[in-house]
């Protein structure tokens, strides 16, 4: 079964900061975090529990995957219902925080 993929609007402002920051500041690998954040939707489109599950958060069920050619990870949580997975955020790994989660 394919799931659909659905990222919030707050996850897709923070995947655009990074993907900017990215661009400006890496010119070996200019679109790595778009390249990464498509990879990680098109494994979450079949394979939806594969991230590890994200206990930094008291939202029941929120997951994690790497973006493995980049310091960031991407939030999501599984609906089995509407078999949608919405990512939450797009987030560095190096950060001292866990992101804010939008569930919406």
């Amino acid at each position: 079964m394919t799931y659909f993929v659905r990222i919030t609007p707050a996850a897709e402002t923070q995947a655009e900061t990074f993907a900017q920051w990215w661009r400006e500041n890496r010119p070996a690998a200019p679109e790595a975090v778009k390249q990464e954040l498509q990879r990680a939707k098109d494994i979450l489109v079949e394979t939806p529990f594969v991230g590890s599950p994200y206990r930094r958060t008291r939202i029941p069920g929120v997951r994690r995957i790497a973006m493995n050619k980049t310091p960031y990870h991407v939030c999501y949580r599984v609906n089995e219902k509407l078999n949608e997975v919405v990512i939450m955020a797009v987030w560095s790994a190096m950060r001292k925080r866990g992101p804010p989660l939008a569930t919406r």
